[in-house]
């Protein structure tokens, strides 16, 4: 059992879903990335995967970011959910048939947001998968808010907020574009990369 600090993977919705068609997930790339995870030994691993063609949609279709504001929207929420655990299933799926013993948390289950920011995640929990040596796989997710009632909590977020509570020692970004931008250079031509982010840098990035 280990208390390193944690090194964090994003792997992006765009990267492990085809967002130009609902519901498909890139099977060959999650299998890849399953292979390289366990070739890489690493402990003290924690895996975010975004939404990519399977959360975002249905979250879209419901106005579910915005928060509650009719009935309808309840059955939005429980979908939403459904599907990115569809998602996570496929991931986790493929780590576990490669042999690394991940671990999924649902951040429905253990994330409260006010006006759409995390206010509250229990990482006592992930401390202790992460001490008895399980990877823990978290997700992009549905999650309740104090103030909206509900709203959709990103992956990016997760791993912000994540990074800086358990102080990683790094991040590592799996996503379709060549690095880490300061906003989404496939429909902002002026998005600029980051070539070095530091925790205090994170913070901003957090918060805005």
């Amino acid at each position: 059992m280990s208390e390193a600090k944690p090194i964090i993977l994003k792997l992006g919705g765009s990267a492990i879903t085809d967002k130009t068609q609902e519901l498909v997930a890139k099977t060959e790339v999650i299998n890849r990335l399953a292979d390289e995870i366990k070739r890489a030994d690493l402990d003290n691993l924690i895996i975010v995967h975004g939404g990519g063609s399977f959360g975002h949609p249905t979250a879209q279709r419901y106005g579910i970011k915005e928060g509650y504001k009719e009935p309808a929207q309840k059955l939005g929420f429980a979908e939403t959910h459904h599907v990115m655990t569809m998602l996570n299933g496929l991931v986790m799926d493929s780590l576990i048939l490669h042999e690394v013993a991940a671990l999924s948390i649902a951040p429905s289950c253990c994330v409260v947001t006010e006006n759409g920011k995390i206010k509250f995640l229990e990482e006592n929990l992930i401390k202790r998968v992460l001490k008895m040596g399980f990877t823990p796989v978290l997700y992009g997710d549905v999650v309740f808010d104090e103030k909206r009632g509900f709203t959709v909590l990103s992956g990016d977020q997760l791993v912000a907020y994540l990074a800086i509570k358990l102080k990683a020692e790094k991040i590592v970004i799996g996503v379709d574009t060549d690095g880490l931008f300061d906003d989404d250079p496939k429909t902002n031509p002026n998005a600029k990369p980051y070539k070095h982010l530091t925790l205090e840098e994170l913070k901003k990035i957090q918060n805005q």
